[in-house]
């Protein structure tokens, strides 16, 4: 005698017959717990009594015994399972296949009411018999129906097949489009569940139909309930809740699984269906449930020909909705359960939509041989179905408006069903909230049931329009992935048998797996998301920790280059690293996660920086916390476990040295490269050496606090220059360092002022990046060596000699020349942003050098336009935000003094002042500001900022700071009256403008210079200063100088009677001051204008494109 096998827990309401006599309780028990006991005598004849399956003989028993551990000792002895056995008549019939669930499942409503118990056995072999399950909810759905749970009423749902192969079954249902309740919108598979939006917690108490509870054999507990579902689609439609006060999102799990196959077993009717439906795939509701309901027409997915891919999957053959296709034998559910739940857990995981729909069917090894046409009846057989399932739903065919009575295909199927089919579809993702018109293409459309939501299509139907449009969102998602799992199904299968043995084929499945990833990453648009796929099924087949840590590292290196996650890829990275820490000569992979690692910490840091630290103050650096602290333990401690790999030394030297630059310690970030510099030198790395020196010299100037003046700077560079003809390394390094090399060295020489002393070399290096450009890519020539590291790859060397260019000729004053270099830079950098790291603070700079170039050309529109893309650049860089606030402020301040705006100027150069660390900027806004107060007539204020701009304050700076002093001291004189002083200043002004090519300041001097002359009763001399001025206000272009000189030139003219010279400089004037004018009306018209010029402080204002 053995144990029960399945309780099912049910509330009264089966009567007992009275054709028989009913036992009598015995009176004569002994209590010693015999095996001939009487008790189980009596349980026998009562089982007999009311051959019912024992559920009246359970309520007798409770009915009759008072003693509960009686009851227990009696309803757990082999008793009742013998007695409710089927006949040996029926167990000896063939084709029929009886499956043993163990456990007990409670159908109660109530978890603490008492129900009976009794005994069940799924006969799939024979559908045609109610089990108790089905009286069960088919009663309970027509109570709730009756009390009001439905939203509209479906007892009659006009029915018919389309003509056509699939036989497809179309139900009109006008009624679900309309008073369903609205389906939420989703955008991701795996969305949160949301306790805020509609849930099933939220149901009303006449829903719920009762509750179920499995214990299993294998000690695992599924629970879960039935509630009506008050939209349906059809008669008994209901949804199968798995736990559902856990909260979980609509994202399958095995025990949600397990709990809808065991609920299919439960039916004894093939007309029983369960489905899923995924986020994105059209589920409504972001709770997790199956859809479950009766439908009596059979489908074609039932029968329909399928072929074998690996182990269980299969995949249908013909089927408009190409989908994988499992059996769930009865003697292996569980291996079948696990290994779909396989491959659901990778749907889920790669953010795969998918639909699945469970239900009887013909075994998939008869379906993938046995000809359609031998397995279909007539169509009118079909649409009947038995007479039990056509009591399912309380109409007949009367009911059913038409009926397909197209011969052979759609057809009714006359096999005996004996398994259970799973059938998982893969398709496009349906985002945001889903508009129906005339059906949604989810679980029951991609099996063949169709409802439909308009009226006014239900005579046009036809099986093409239907089977055409699921074809099209199921196709291109099912064929690549059907390659897929020909390489996963045998790690799926190997999960589901322990004892199958993979280490012989370890390598290939990883192999396979990568080289299927790399061919989706190389393909043409490359298919980032397939390659992830593949890459994260490694993980599947337990791989070692070499291949585990260099799969982690593969798939953060993809996720940080093609999506946004970066929690999920410093997850992987801080996988990749623990593996590799302890593993012997893997340093490849150990430092470049490390590297990987800590640049994501920092950016995280930056993400989560308080807004106000972004031009709040001078410091203007990132605060401390945790992921910085992390980050640099993280590199220290890769730096002293790399000394005896010098790649990866100096590479991890320089990151450190960059991450000290983000958080503006330069002094930190200077000792790293010092310490670079050491190492190189004593290992003999002459290039490396170079690369540290020049980076050094990078660092201070990027500090531009005048610790090191710009004239030592200059000697550095020279030296430096110098010295890599000696260096041992092939040319293509020589010239990397020497482009590098004259890169800082023009720009420090433009950063003195040195306009026409940097002119040679930049032609030098323009000629290098030439030489660069046409030779062997270092990275290439190089790789797997140390010295391999390099400042920047070729491409972004280009950007940034266009970049230097850009500055020289706006300092030389050649405007249109300085726009064609930027648009030629930013067209380089639409070419490499994908791939470079640089492309950011490179298109920062051009973009915020464009701007400054419109303003000077008078062109405020456009230069509004650049300010706004400036802004978007670094709201979306918050680190380049972090350092290039002073840039804006004074950038802005520019504009609003050429908008003759001076109060917001004047508000902008203080917040400049108050951000800026740079002494050269800080100098530069003070100057102008001086200029704003001249313009204001604010004598006192100017007089407070003399200490700061007079030029013997700024003897440090540059040659150009220096000669602006002088002009600005200039024009103050010229203001009080004092004519002397002001023709001394102008003119030194002029001297050392001349001196370096400073052509705009040249022509402001001359312009200012002639106004004087003129006021002092010297017309031929400032006709001397204007005429110069003008051409080179005409060859900049500056249309503000132009205005100005073509006043002051029709003054002139005017005092010599020229009267035609005289009218052609008012016309110039005037068409001047018109297109300046109109072009300031249109600027100031822009939203971005006032939002900008209102900016002080704070992150960046969000600001739309400005039209072209």
């Amino acid at each position: 005698m053995s144990r029960f096998s399945y309780l099912i827990c049910i509330l009264p309401g089966i009567g007992s017959p009275q054709d028989k006599h009913m036992p009598e309780v015995p009176m004569t028990c002994c209590q010693s717990g015999c095996p001939n006991c009487v008790w189980l005598d009596y349980v026998e004849k009562l089982t007999l009594y009311y051959q019912d399956g024992g559920m009246e003989a359970v309520k007798a028993i409770n009915r009759d015994i008072q003693d509960p551990n009686l009851q227990d000792n009696i309803t757990s002895t082999s008793a009742v399972s013998t007695a409710i056995l089927p006949t040996s008549k029926k167990s000896s019939e063939k084709n029929v296949s009886l499956l043993r669930l163990t456990g007990s499942i409670n159908l109660s409503k109530e978890k603490n009411q008492q129900c009976e118990v009794i005994t069940d056995f799924i006969n799939i072999g024979h559908p045609s018999n109610f089990s108790r399950f089905d009286d069960l909810l088919l009663q309970r759905w027509r109570e709730a129906s009756a009390a009001g749970a439905l939203n509209y009423h479906v007892h009659e749902v006009l029915t018919k097949i389309l003509p056509g192969k699939y036989g497809i079954v179309a139900q009109l249902n006008p009624a679900r489009a309309m008073k369903r309740r609205k389906p939420l919108p989703f955008t991701k598979v795996d969305e949160p569940f949301d306790a805020k939006g509609f849930n099933f917690t939220k149901i009303k108490s006449n829903e719920l139909l009762f509750n179920i509870h499995l214990s299993l054999s294998s000690g695992e507990k599924v629970e879960g309930s039935l509630i009506v579902n008050a939209a349906p689609i059809c008669p008994s439609h209901s949804l199968l809740l798995p736990s559902v006060v856990s909260c979980q999102p609509q994202v399958i799990d095995r025990q949600g699984f397990l709990l809808a196959v065991s609920t299919v077993l439960l039916s004894n009717l093939r007309s029983f269906r369960v489905g899923f439906n995924s986020l994105c795939a059209y589920a409504s509701v972001n709770h997790h449930h199956y859809h479950c309901y009766y439908l009596p027409q059979q489908l074609y997915v039932e029968a329909a020909a399928c072929h074998h891919i690996h182990g269980r999957c299969y995949a249908f053959t013909d089927h408009y909705a190409p989908g994988f296709v499992f059996q769930a034998d009865p003697e292996c559910i569980m291996d079948c359960v696990c290994v779909v739940m396989k491959l659901l857990s990778w749907l889920v995981s790669a953010e795969v939509p998918h639909n699945i729909f469970i239900t009887r069917g013909l075994p998939l090894t008869d379906a993938s041989s046995a000809s359609c046409e031998t397995q279909l009846m007539s169509s009118s057989t079909r649409n009947k179905g038995t007479a039990e399932e056509r009591d399912v739903h309380g109409h007949d065919q009367a009911t059913s408006a038409t009926t397909s009575t197209a011969d052979g295909a759609g057809a009714n199927l006359c096999i005996q069903y004996s398994a259970v089919r799973v059938c998982v579809w893969v398709r496009q993702p349906a985002t945001g909230a889903k508009a129906v018109s005339v059906f949604a293409p989810a679980l029951c459309e991609l099996a063949g049931h169709v409802p439909i939501y308009d009226p006014g299509q239900w005579d046009q139907l036809n099986e093409k329009d239907i089977t055409d449009e699921i074809h099209s969102i199921c196709k291109d998602s099912f064929t690549p992935r059907t390659s897929l799992i020909l390489y996963l199904y045998p790690l799926l299968r190997s999960l589901v048998r322990p004892l199958y043995s993979m280490a012989s084929s370890q390598d290939s499945y990883y192999l396979s797996l990568l080289a299927l990833a790399e061919s989706f990453r190389t393909e043409h648009p490359p298919k980032i998301r397939h390659s992830l796929h593949c890459l994260k099924a490694v993980f599947l087949c337990d791989p070692p920790p070499k291949v585990a840590a260099r799969t982690h590292l593969q798939i953060a290196i993809l996720l940080s280059r093609h999506a946004h996650n970066p929690e999920l890829t410093k997850n992987h990275l801080q996988q990749a690293w623990n593996l590799s820490q302890n593993i012997a000569g893997f340093d490849d992979v150990r430092f470049a996660s490390a590297h990987q690692l800590s640049i994501c910490l920092l950016e995280e840091s930056i993400t989560n920086a308080p807004a106000a630290t972004v031009g709040s103050g001078a410091a203007a650096s990132i605060p401390s916390s945790p992921s910085i602290d992390a980050a640099k333990s993280l590199l220290m401690r890769a730096v002293e476990m790399s000394s005896q790999n010098a790649h990866w030394h100096c590479r991890l030297l320089l990151h450190a040295a960059r991450a000290c630059l983000l958080l503006k310690e330069y002094s930190s970030a200077a000792s790293l490269l010092q310490r670079g510099f050491d190492y190189t030198n004593m290992h003999d790395l002459g290039y490396l050496r170079l690369v540290f020196q020049l980076s050094k010299i990078m660092v201070v100037m990027a500090e531009g606090n005048g610790s090191v003046s710009l004239n030592d700077i200059q000697q550095m560079l020279s030296q430096a220059l110098s010295s890599i003809s000696a260096v041992n390394a092939t040319s293509a390094q020589k010239e990397h360092l020497k482009v590098f090399a004259l890169v800082l060295l023009t720009t420090n020489q433009l950063n003195l002022g040195q306009v026409k002393s940097a002119k040679p070399v930049l032609k030098q290096l323009q000629q290098s990046i030439q030489t660069v450009s046409q030779g062997p890519l270092l990275e290439k020539e190089n790789s797997g060596s140390c010295v391999e590291v390099q400042w920047l790859s070729r491409s972004e060397l280009g950007v940034l000699v266009y970049l230097v260019s850009v500055r020289h000729s706006m300092h030389a004053g050649y405007m249109d020349k300085a726009h064609k270099y930027t648009e030629k830079a930013l067209s380089q950098i639409s070419k490499i942003r994908e791939s470079s790291n640089a492309s950011h603070w490179l298109e920062v700079l051009l973009v915020e050098h464009t701007a400054l170039c419109h303003l000077v050309m008078g062109s405020k529109m456009s230069s509004l336009s650049s300010i706004t893309r400036l802004s978007q650049l670094l709201r979306a860089y918050p680190n380049l935000a972090q350092s290039h606030v002073a840039q804006v402020h004074t950038l802005l301040a520019v504009y609003a003094m050429s908008m003759k705006n001076l109060e917001a100027a004047e508000q902008q150069f203080n917040a400049a002042l108050r951000t800026s660390q740079n002494r050269e900027l800080w100098t530069f806004a003070n100057l102008n500001l001086g200029v704003v107060y001249l313009r204001s007539g604010r004598e006192q204020d100017f007089i407070a900022l003399q200490e700061r701009i007079h030029p013997d304050a700024v003897r440090a700076s540059s040659h150009g700071i220096r000669a602006a002093a002088y002009y600005v001291q200039g024009m103050h004189a010229f203001f009080s009256g004092g004519h002397d002083d002001a023709k001394r200043h102008l003119r030194e002004a002029l001297k050392m403008a001349n001196a370096e090519d400073l052509n705009r300041l040249t022509s402001c001097a001359l312009v200012l210079l002639g106004h004087l002359f003129f006021c002092a009763g010297s017309p031929r001399e400032a006709a001397n200063m204007a005429s110069p001025a003008m051409q080179l206000a005409s060859k900049i272009p500056d249309l503000h100088l132009q205005l100005w000189a073509s006043s002051l030139l029709k003054d002139i003219h005017n005092h010599f009677k020229e009267a035609s010279l005289a009218a052609v400089q008012e016309c110039n004037h005037r068409q001047y001051g018109e297109q300046l004018a109109n072009d300031q009306r249109w600027a100031t018209e822009q939203p971005q204008h006032l939002a900008l010029l209102s900016w002080t402080t704070g992150p960046l204002p969000h600001l739309e494109p400005m039209p072209s």
